[in-house]
């Protein structure tokens, strides 16, 4: 007796029951991908719409608060409502970094974290990040994450800009140039990326020292220890530089009290690390692996001594 299941009733019309199959097969995909796109904005905006509102800012730079978090949401959504392609005009950044600054030095957070948010949105390409360095909006992303005083939101927009800054500059030429530079004796010095990471790297090493501030356990630790982390591979020599191997010693030996995973990860970096002669030299990792694996190598040869010890007897 067959008792193999069979992929189509043998009575019937077996055609009929695959294009049911494909009809069926058609409407859970349509269904999927409008689901994908619910809640996704409908980018029919061209530049002009949003160039008007930007025209309308002055008034709201000497309004209050609710008006500036209306006027700074309308931007937002309009800037999300607008063709993507419409965002990598040039000239139209220059002219959102130069309002967004303005913005900035308002005493809210909420409205700083705005004006980040709207930032990474149209920031597309090299030359905008070019432009963000130059017009000095960096200067207020550090200065946020450094800050701890009721301002969570505005931290990690200023982290997720930081993140995207990154990201655009690994695949930039801004990067060839600042590593060439870097590697002439006389080269010319360049504070960027490093002025960025710098609080990123200071959160992380405090994290991985058991340090605390005032309120707390910093809620910035762990997103910034991933970025430290994912930092030590593509910008190994940087890290060296701005932190050494000694967290790496802590947190491979127990003392920083990190989770598995951190650890893991930790130990991928120090591999890594490892595979590369000029690194092995620079960052002295002899004596890194000397004191991680110090504590077993003597206890090794304390048990191996009583083993003997005990046979003599």
């Amino acid at each position: 007796m067959d008792t193999r299941r069979k992929v189509y009733h043998k009575t019937g019309n077996n055609n009929q029951r695959v294009q049911e199959i494909r009809e069926s097969i058609r409407v859970r995909s349509r269904t999927k991908k409008d689901s994908e796109n619910y809640g996704k904005p409908n980018k029919f905006r061209c530049l002009e719409d949003v160039r008007k509102q930007m025209a309308e800012a002055e008034p709201n730079l000497r309004a209050d608060y609710e008006e500036k978090c209306s006027f700074l949401n309308g931007l937002s959504r309009t800037v999300k409502e607008t063709k993507v392609e419409s965002l990598t005009e040039n000239e139209f950044f220059e002219e959102l970094c130069h309002l967004m600054l303005k913005f900035l030095r308002d005493d809210h957070p909420c409205i700083r974290a705005m004006c980040f948010h709207i930032i990474r949105k149209c920031t597309m390409n090299e030359r905008n990040l070019v432009v963000i360095l130059k017009s000095h909006v960096d200067i207020y992303i550090v200065r946020a994450i450094d800050l701890q005083m009721e301002n969570q939101t505005e931290r990690v927009e200023a982290f997720r800009l930081i993140i995207w800054m990154l990201k655009i500059y690994e695949k930039s030429n801004l990067k060839k140039l600042i590593d060439s530079s870097a590697a002439q004796k006389n080269g010319k010095k360049y504070a960027f990326p490093k002025s960025i990471m710098q609080p990123v790297i200071s959160i992380a090493l405090s994290a991985f020292e058991g340090q605390q501030s005032n309120g707390g356990k910093d809620k910035m630790s762990l997103p910034c220890i991933g970025l430290f982390l994912e930092f030590c591979l593509t910008e190994p020599l940087l890290i060296l530089e701005m932190a050494g191997t000694d967290w790496l010693v802590k947190v491979l030996t127990g003392v920083s009290c990190m989770s598995k995973r951190i650890v893991i990860l930790a130990s991928h970096v120090l591999i890594s690390w490892l595979d590369s002669p000029t690194i092995r030299l620079k960052a002295n990792l002899h004596l890194v692996l000397e004191q991680v694996f110090a504590p077993l190598v003597e206890f090794g040869l304390f048990e191996k001594r009583s083993l003997v010890a005990n046979d003599a007897a």
